[in-house]
């Protein structure tokens, strides 16, 4: 009889603690959604770098796909992108990821990453309320426009 109270007083306390592990794991990943940086450009050494530089604060998700870095953002409370708008990547790719995003999430921050933030379709989504860091640009400034 003893055995029997003790199982079910056992079983209730793992039972309570499953449930708030649950819980937090639950917490984490929301908080870790919010912490998530969108990366779109095809891979380089660059951009390796760069997913290194934001793994200290962010969780990454890299795409060299626009339509699914588009679905990603959209489907996702993604609120910061960056976007790799020199070769390899196909700057007009970029642009769609941005258009896409931003008429239907008019309030996330994107970031264009450019060794020539003069060139007309930079210009162009910087007056659209893109971010233009150029590149090479310190994790110092990255991480301040990105806050």
């Amino acid at each position: 009889m003893i055995q029997d109270i003790n199982f079910e007083k056992n079983k209730k306390e793992l039972l309570e603690k499953l449930e708030a592990l649950k819980k937090k794991s639950k917490e984490e990943d929301l908080q870790k959604q919010k912490n998530t940086v969108v990366i779109f450009a095809k891979s380089s050494l660059f951009i390796e770098g760069l997913k290194d530089a934001l793994k200290r604060k962010y969780f990454i998700k890299h795409f060299e796909n626009s339509e699914e870095a588009s679905n990603f953002c959209i489907s996702n409370n993604i609120n910061k992108i960056i976007l790799d708008m020199d070769s390899p990547t196909d700057w007009r790719d970029a642009t769609d990821v941005f258009t896409t995003v931003k008429t239907i999430k008019p309030d996330v921050r994107i970031i264009i990453s450019t060794k020539e933030p003069q060139q007309i379709p930079v210009k162009t989504l910087q007056q659209k309320g893109a971010c233009v860091l150029k590149v090479p640009f310190s994790s110092e400034l990255l991480f301040s426009n990105l806050s």
